[in-house]
């Protein structure tokens, strides 16, 4: 028994005591489980239901369709590009308030496993219903769209933010608290998960929605459904690890509580007359901790009656608001960096995505660049760039963020430059109340001198400053183009306009026989439009222009056939089919193409014209209209022009043809390429700009037609790769910004407050979308000066949140102490519960057990007395009994430590703590809920006591230690021989200390 109670003496943090058949065994307990630092040992150790949580994150992040979302706003729902802007940074505030929901339910109710499995057969549903939508045509015709893709979208941002707040966390759970390596190598496979979703989300869903599908030019419902496919094997792959995840259960409604305490503190605060140092404490005039289970709960396993679990808990709120202060400027970072998937989408579609020959680098493969470049700058971050900086100035999360801020910013005056080019190429519209009108000459040997004589309202003739008059050779237009430095088109104002004509060439000089007008007098009604006046052999007609450039993603120029042939009236059906050869003919092709050169079944190789909408099929008719011809007499000739509706047309080299037959049957299926009858025309189109607006005139006869191109709007000349500059900045920023702000966010929040400030993260970047829109709203005419101003308001908040960090916020060290902890609640709980046990079993001792445990404790204590008086009391006998009172400190200590103290059952008890106020019992002894027996009332006395009251903090120190780890102010020396001079050999004595510095004593 001797030999076993000397073992539990030198090892008491590794024993416990068990009762077995009526005798008292010592029993060595497991040590504490080593951390995993290689990787041999990380690969034994890991919990491989991890690994589900990773694939469920992968595709998840693969399954994400902001990429294709702005396009199929665009050109499905037909938004226009400020609605579409709109559109997706509501689906983005939708998505952040849905998580705070999601973390709410998930701490409070049921569960992270529950709320992850729920949000992820949700999110699967919306995906469905997303998809099967998509397979109908959009248009006025379009009897599901929009209502059921906002269903659609609302249950998957539902089912998103159920997913968002927990899965990260959900994945940290499967590991144990001290396998610190293990779960920062997790996080990091995690994360690299999500870039990898991602990277391949962005690259290959707009490569998917780009191929024509269903008889349409892009296939969205392709994009959709692989969308939904991984969404599903998400679902599978995360309920397959049912049985192996580690499933904390709810803590509780952190929200609610946090809502409920500050309610009540203002409530006191307006009642009461007391005055407190925070509006915060007014909370505590009416808490009572007996009616408070988490104040009993914290009372019970920390020893101590004088503990209030609310007071830290009002502690934890202080630190939430204090963050809450530096997230204040935060959601201007969000303004700028969630631009990249709408207003910097738009900017893409009106760039030359041509790299070169026909390969195109398609708008929203843009976002491909996000994910790269992320893994990419993660690596030189941390091991170049950060080590550099540490050198000559200390990174904080705060000055990091600061830098992160000024990055963005400059981002987007790089975003305004680039814009700067491209306005350039974009429509210039005429003022409100005009219109902008254009004379294409279609003679190939006769020029015009076109002269603006009225309204009155319009400038005067005379006015030297105006010119009203335009010279037209032959097979020339009238054009705008900032990039050629052309200014042609004629500004009228609304209602009747006339010109003069004045006709010289070869082929135009029998005025007579021509019947050519000489006086035009044409009305136009559409303000802010492009019209256009040709004038032929047959007369003149006026047509009108598209003004808005395509936005299919797909290179597309927008295109208008009108025929204005001198020998019929053509208002058959047309067909613009893709050539293959080189000429611009069919002669380039193979046999079966000859003869059959037209195939409506590749989507992306023909377009058609038709005349009238095929019965049923909810389509409009492409025959714009027909018009008669403008004579000599300003009469109307009995010949008329065709005109049809702008098509949007993948650059290439395009043939006209006139169609005999529709394209579809009776089931508005397309036809074989064998069953379609076509002629061609003789006239080709070759066209590789991009995102041009043209109009053709087809004049002459059928047989020998002539080709005259109009071109209202110019082609997109600005590269889509001078966007990379920007994105690779905005990027940066995301690195120096965001990460540093989760590692702040969590490393300054109370334990307590994690989950709640993860949330308020996410509400932050719905503010951030707010002011997206409310910017929107103001519809700036030049994205280059929305750029600017957005450039400007981040550099002027990133001061305002530089000066926060310098002069507000002070960093804190926050231990594993939490109000709210129920992990540590119940592993607390069985610490004392087994401490409890020991007591009994050290109740039922035998006393001969016990004496002769006792009389081995005295042996032994008496030898380590001696040992300490041989090394440190020789020189002074009066340091013996205190040194013998710190080595009795140390044995209580480790004794603490190990739960066999045998006076446990006097903690928190009254009747053992009220009736004295002395620390030690008549035997010496220290009794539990009381002060050490040195405690005095200076600062560094009280730092002894709170050191050894709170256990958890030494266990691996004596008391030697704690004196050891006082401030280098203070003399260690000088403490024992203050405690020496004040007490000598009192049992009782509770001594003041005095820390000695260089410049002289000053009270503790």
């Amino acid at each position: 028994m001797s030999s076993a109670n000397e073992e539990n003496q030198h090892d008491g943090k590794n024993v416990s005591m068990l009762q077995q058949n009526g005798n008292v065994k010592f029993k060595r307990r497991a040590e504490k489980p080593k951390m995993a630092t290689t990787f041999p040992e990380m690969v034994k150790a890991w919990p491989y239901s991890t690994f589900l949580i990773i694939l469920n994150e992968f595709c998840q992040r693969f399954a994400n369709l902001s990429t294709v979302m702005g396009l199929y706003f665009l050109n499905v729902l037909k938004l226009s590009s400020g609605q579409t802007t709109v559109l997706i940074n509501v689906k983005k505030i939708i998505g952040a308030l849905f998580a705070l929901l999601g973390s709410a339910v998930a701490d409070g109710y049921i569960g992270k496993f529950r709320t992850i499995l729920y949000g992820t057969i949700i999110y699967g549903i919306g995906k469905i219903i997303l998809s099967a939508v998509a397979f109908e045509p959009g248009g006025e015709s379009a009897v599901f769209h929009p209502w059921l893709d906002y269903i659609g979208i609302l249950i998957i941002l539902v089912g998103n933010g159920f997913i968002v707040p927990c899965v990260a966390s959900f994945g940290g759970d499967q590991f144990e608290p001290h396998q610190e390596r293990m779960i920062s190598v997790f996080f990091s496979i995690f994360y690299a998960a999500i870039n990898a979703g991602a990277l391949i989300s962005t690259f290959l869903l707009p490569i998917l929605r780009s191929k024509p599908c269903l008889g349409q030019d892009s296939c969205y419902p392709l994009s959709f459904a692989v969308s939904a496919v991984f969404m599903l094997v998400a679902t599978v792959i995360f309920f397959a690890g049912s049985g192996r995840y580690n499933k904390n259960p709810p803590k509780g409604n952190v929200f609610a509580d946090v809502y409920d305490t500050v309610v009540v503190a203002l409530k006191n605060k307006k009642r009461s007359r007391k005055e407190r140092s925070n509006w915060l404490d007014y909370y505590l005039d009416t808490h009572i901790c007996a009616k408070n289970e988490k104040c009993m709960k914290l009372k019970k396993r920390k020893m101590d009656q004088t503990l209030c679990e609310r007071e830290r808990f009002l502690d934890d709120i202080r630190s939430l608001i204090r963050i809450l202060v530096m997230f204040a400027p935060l959601p201007m970072f969000w303004a700028l960096y969630d631009q990249q998937y709408s207003v910097w989408l738009i900017q893409a579609i009106q760039m030359d995505i041509r790299l070169w020959g026909d390969v195109l680098l398609l708008p929203d493969m843009m976002h491909f660049l996000n994910p790269l470049l992320t893994l990419t700058f993660i690596f030189l971050f941390e091991s170049f760039i950060y080590p550099l900086v540490s050198c000559f100035v200390k990174l904080t999360p705060l000055r990091k963020m600061v830098s992160g801020g000024v990055l963005a910013a400059f981002a987007f005056f790089v975003s305004a430059a680039v814009q700067l080019k491209v306005n350039a190429t974009l429509p210039e519209l005429p003022p409100p109340g005009h219109a902008f009108v254009s004379f294409i000459n279609t003679f190939d040997d006769c020029s015009m001198n076109i002269t603006y004589t009225g309204p009155s309202s319009a400038p005067s003739a005379a006015d030297d400053s105006v010119v009203n008059w335009r010279t037209l050779h032959a097979n020339q237009s009238l054009e705008n183009s900032k990039l050629l430095g052309r200014e042609e088109l004629f500004s009228v104002p609304l209602g009747n306009n006339t010109w003069t004509i004045d006709y010289r060439g070869g082929e135009c000089a029998d005025l007579d026989g021509l019947d050519l007008p000489k006086r035009l007098n044409m009305r136009f009604n559409t303000e802010r439009s492009i019209y256009f006046v040709a004038i032929g052999p047959n007369g003149a007609f006026v047509g009108q222009s598209d003004t808005a450039k395509p936005t299919g993603g797909n290179g597309e120029f927008s295109l208008s056939v009108n025929l204005a042939l001198s020998d019929i009236t053509y208002t058959g059906n047309l067909a613009l089919c893709r050539l293959r050869g080189d000429s611009g003919t069919s002669s380039g092709n193979s046999s079966s193409e000859e003869a059959h050169p037209c195939d409506p079944q590749r989507a992306e190789d023909f377009y058609a014209l038709e005349s009238v909408a095929p019965m049923g099929s909810g389509l409009k008719s492409d025959l714009k209209a027909k018009v008669r011809y403008l004579l000599q007499s300003s009469s109307e000739s009995e010949q008329q022009a065709s005109l049809f509706n702008f098509k949007h047309i993948r650059p290439g080299n395009w043939g006209l043809f006139y169609m005999h037959n529709d394209a579809t049957d009776a089931a508005h299926r397309r036809l074989d390429k064998s069953a379609l009858n076509v002629t061609y025309s003789d006239i080709n189109i070759e066209m590789h700009d991009q995102g041009g607006i043209y109009a053709i005139i087809v004049s002459g006869t059928m047989e020998k037609p002539r080709k005259r191109v109009f071109r209202a709007i110019p082609p997109n000349t600005v590269s889509i790769l001078w966007q990379i500059p920007q994105i690779a900045i905005i990027t940066a920023a995301e690195i120096l910004f965001s990460i540093p702000g989760y590692e702040f966010a969590y490393s300054q929040s109370a334990p307590s407050m994690k989950t709640l400030l993860q949330a308020c993260w996410f509400l932050t970047v719905a503010i951030g979308d707010m002011i997206i829109i409310f910017v929107t709203f103001f519809h700036f005419a030049d994205m280059a000066v929305q750029f600017v101003a957005y450039a400007v308001a981040m550099l002027v908040v990133i001061f305002i949140f530089a000066l926060l960090a310098i002069f507000y916020y002070e960093y804190r060290v926050n231990t594993d102490e939490s109000s709210t902890d129920a992990d540590n609640d119940n592993n607390d709980e069985d610490e004392f519960e087994e401490a409890e046990e020991l007591r009994k079993i050290d109740e039922k001792r035998g006393p001969l057990e016990a004496k002769f445990e006792d009389k081995a404790a005295d042996d032994e204590k008496r030898n380590e007395q001696n040992v300490i008086k041989n090394k440190k009391g020789s020189g002074n006998p009066t340091l013996v009994p205190i040194i013998e009172r710190l080595e009795k400190l140390e044995k209580l200590v480790e004794r603490l430590i190990a739960g066999e103290n045998r006076y446990g059952n006097r903690f928190a008890d009254p009747q053992h703590t009220s009736h004295t106020s002395d620390s030690t019992n008549n035997n010496g002894n220290v009794q539990w809920g009381q002060p050490p027996p040195f405690a005095g009332t200076g600062a560094v006395s009280q730092m002894i006591t709170e050191a050894i009251i709170n256990s958890e903090q030494l266990k691996e120190k004596s008391t030697r230690a704690v004196i050891e780890k006082l401030p280098e102010a203070m003399d260690q020396q000088a403490v024992v021989e203050q405690i020496a001079e004040q007490c000598g050999v009192k049992e009782n004595c509770r001594p003041t200390f005095t820390a000695t510095q260089e410049h002289g004593p000053k009270e503790g």
